[in-house]
Parts: C-alpha cells; sequence; structure tokens
C-alpha cells in the first residue's frame, strides 16, 4: 500500500501544474485523492466549483464556462503524446496546439491516402484510426449497387434507385417468385430481408382481413365497416346479437372467434351457479347414505356405523357400542369381545365390515402339516418336484424349495403358489436364461 501524500506535497504539485486563469482555495484538508473537498475559482468567467486533487492532477475538465483542461500542456509534451498513442498508419503534419478540443492537427492515412483534420483529445484519449479505413464515411452510389448485387438473393428484383443513406426506405424491390412489390431500406437487403409475401410476414389487405374475418368470426358477433390497419390496433365496432351490448375490439382476437365478453361473464356465474347447484345435490345424496360434512369432507354417521355393524358382523362377536368413537374406516379403536373363548381385541371398520372376528379363534382353523402336504400333492403342479422337508407358518409364506423337472431351476415358493398350480418361472418365460445355457 502507497503512503499517504503530505498536504505539502499536494499543494506543491497542483502549484506546479494549475493554470494561471485558475485560483485555488488551499485552506484544505486534504482527505485522499478522490475526495472532492478542494475548491477552485475561475479568474476569466469568475466560475468557483468543488473538485478533488485526482481530478486536478489527471486531465478532468476544470471552469465548464472555459470548456478546456486544467493541466498546462505545452507544444513538446502534446507532440510527445501524439507520438505515443497515434497508430504507426497515421501521419501528423506540424501544427500549433491551440487546446484539447480544437480540430487544427492535420492528419493522413498511410493506407489509402484519406487526409483529415482531428483534435489532441480525440487521437490522444481514444483508439481512432483512419475514418475512411474504418469504414465511417457514408457509401458511393455505385458502392451501395455492389454491395445489392453480390448478397441480395437472386430471387429479387431491384429497381433503380438513388442512394441516400443505409436506413432510407428508397428501393423499390419486385420478388420474382410471387410477383410481391414492397419498399425496402438498403440496410435491410443487406440483412436479408427478403420478400414478406414469401414468408408469410407481409401486411394483410383490407380485402383479404375482411374476406378472413368473415369465415373465422363468432356467428353471435355482428361486425361494423372498419379500415384494417394491424392485427393490435382496437378499431373493429362490434356488437352481440345475444345481449345488444357494443364494444370495440382488435382483429386478432375476433379472428381467433373470441366473442361477447359480456356474455362470457354471464356465462361463468351461470356455471357457478350450476356447480352450487351439483354440490348441493351431491350433499344430499351423502346425507341420504348416512354421511355427514366435517372439514369440508364426507364421513359415516355414529348411527349409520352401528347400523352397519350389526348387520354384518360375525353373530360371535360382540361390540360395545355404547362407547364407540367412530374416526376413519382404518382406524382400530373398536372393542371386540369373542362370545366363543372370551378374547377381547380391537379392531376396525373396515375389518370387522369385511367379516373378519376373532384373531384367536382363526388360528384354531390353521391347516395342519398334514393337509398342506395332501393338498400340495393333489393340486400342485406335475412338473414341480416339492421337498416336504418345511415348516408351514402361513399361506403366502416362501419357504417351500421347490425344483422344475424339465429345466432343473430351483427356487422356493408359498402354499398358496403351488395350491393354484403355478409353476417353474423360468419355463413360463419370467426369468430369461444365460447366454451360455439353454432350455431343457
Amino acid at each position: 500500500m502507497s503512503r499517504k501524500l503530505s498536504k505539502e506535497t499536494v499543494d506543491r504539485r497542483i502549484r506546479e501544474s494549475l493554470k494561471e486563469h485558475i485560483k485555488v482555495d488551499y485552506n484544505f484538508e486534504y482527505l485522499g485523492s478522490s475526495v472532492r473537498n478542494i475548491t477552485c475559482k475561475c479568474l476569466i468567467h469568475e466560475y468557483t466549483w468543488k473538485t478533488s486533487y485526482h481530478a486536478l492532477m489527471h486531465l478532468i475538465r476544470g471552469c465548464v464556462k472555459c470548456n478546456n483542461y486544467c493541466l498546462k500542456l505545452t507544444q513538446e509534451k502534446v507532440e510527445e503524446n501524439l507520438k505515443n498513442c497515434v497508430r504507426e498508419t497515421i501521419k501528423i503534419d506540424s501544427f500549433e496546439y491551440m487546446g484539447v478540443n480544437a480540430k487544427n492537427i492535420p492528419c493522413e492515412c498511410l493506407v489509402c491516402g484519406h487526409t483529415w483534420m482531428d483534435s489532441y483529445a480525440t487521437l490522444a484519449y481514444k483508439i481512432r484510426c483512419c475514418p475512411n479505413c474504418e469504414s465511417n464515411r457514408p457509401l458511393t452510389q455505385e458502392e451501395a449497387e455492389k454491395n445489392l448485387r453480390e448478397k441480395v438473393s437472386g430471387t429479387i428484383k431491384i429497381y433503380p434507385f438513388v442512394f441516400d443513406k443505409s436506413s432510407s426506405k428508397n428501393i423499390r424491390c419486385k420478388c420474382l417468385i410471387d410477383g410481391y412489390t414492397w419498399i425496402t431500406s438498403h440496410s435491410r437487403l443487406i440483412l436479408g430481408f427478403g420478400c414478406k409475401q414469401c414468408t408469410g410476414t407481409r401486411k394483410l389487405t383490407q380485402k383479404e382481413a375482411s374476406s378472413r374475418l368473415k369465415k373465422a368470426i363468432n356467428k353471435n358477433i355482428k361486425i361494423r365497416p372498419f379500415k384494417y390497419k394491424n392485427a393490435h390496433t382496437r378499431n373493429i365496432q362490434s356488437e352481440c346479437l345475444i345481449c345488444g351490448h357494443v364494444w370495440t375490439d382488435y382483429y386478432a382476437r375476433l379472428i381467433h372467434g373470441t366473442g361477447c365478453r359480456k356474455c362470457i361473464v354471464a356465462g361463468r356465474k351461470i356455471n357457478e351457479r350450476l356447480k352450487k347447484i351439483a354440490q348441493l345435490k351431491n350433499y344430499n345424496r351423502m346425507i341420504n347414505l348416512g354421511y355427514v360434512k366435517c372439514n369440508g369432507k364426507y364421513k359415516l354417521s355414529k348411527d349409520e356405523v352401528v347400523k352397519r355393524l350389526k348387520a354384518k358382523v360375525s353373530k360371535n362377536v360382540e361390540i360395545d357400542y355404547d362407547n364407540l368413537e367412530y374416526v376413519k374406516c382404518t382406524n382400530p379403536n373398536i372393542e371386540c369381545k369373542c362370545l366363543i373363548d372370551g378374547h377381547t381385541w380391537k379392531s376396525s371398520y373396515s375389518s370387522l365390515v369385511s367379516g373378519k372376528g376373532c384373531t384367536k379363534c382363526a388360528n384354531k382353523n390353521k391347516l395342519t402339516k398334514a393337509e398342506v402336504v395332501r393338498k400340495l400333492k393333489n393340486n400342485a403342479n406335475k412338473n414341480v418336484e416339492i421337498d416336504y422337508d418345511f415348516e408351514y407358518i402361513r399361506s403366502h409364506e416362501k419357504n417351500i424349495p421347490c425344483s422344475c423337472f424339465i429345466c432343473g431351476y430351483t427356487w422356493t415358493s408359498s402354499y398358496a403358489s403351488l395350491v393354484h398350480g403355478h409353476g417353474c418361472a423360468r419355463c413360463a418365460g419370467k426369468i430369461k436364461f444365460p447366454n451360455n445355457q439353454k432350455k431343457g
């Protein structure tokens, strides 16, 4: 980090570099190079302003009325700066320095021989080259015609024109494909813009717009005579044949078949009313089925739950209907008691309605190992060899070892699967053979 300048050094540098007609009030506190606390006054125009040390020392403008810089530039310093800044392709002749903005410096391009007058500010502080070489000059008539001949498509015929500038729309063109004529500019032709008829972007005529609108317009709308400008100009007077509403619309909206907005709003209100009626009908139907509405949803009432349980629950199951609290069909909070062995448990509404009873009594009806083996021998697939040395747990437990007589594939299956005749998955095509193994 560079050290901070002292007040004496700042005052000395300002006195050495400042012009004679600018007076500086040196009674300021130097806080930094970018702090604007230095008061200056122009002795010629009596103009005062506040600036910073950085602005005074780096060619920032001083007096607005003088329109000049604050630093003293000598003839030798100007010539030295131009030698370092100007390109080698530009030759500068002798001149007398009159100010940074004075255009009195003769310049010559060593490439094309073009000569012009320029200022010190432009040459020293901008990367300036020859205006003729950098294509800043306007095109001539011959150059414009040559550019069009080289870059414009052969399907476009260009009529004789007088070139003014590249953006002037004064060039008449004709498409040799469909005969469409239009007027465009030199710059648009150079950029590749061609026939709007071929690309489908040309403006519709009054006749075309009217005929298209008659075919596509809503049948409930009557259109009054209009002058077509473009698709998004709201200038078409429309009248609704249903409600008599009159409004001004634009072509793009009518061509898509959009109708009367007043009727649309009325239709929405009718739809909302029909929706409410449908909701009311649905509510009445659900109430008749024994449902009650709770938090926007329907659920069975307690009376309906008791009624359905009494009709469908097994006779060997006793339910405490006095302390019954129905939350939802899958919630196991209904206390039950078996009338056969006195077993008590909690069950859900859906389990009881589907016919499920005492879980302890259900285990008594479990198949024995001998019954399982007998049923497997009678009903199992003949192509499946079963190892009967297994422990029967339940019908869907996959713990029965099996093997296929055809392909030799081994797997473990369940009692329920084998009793229903299910066989080898590989022979059925559910398991693919390895590349080096064949079936059978």
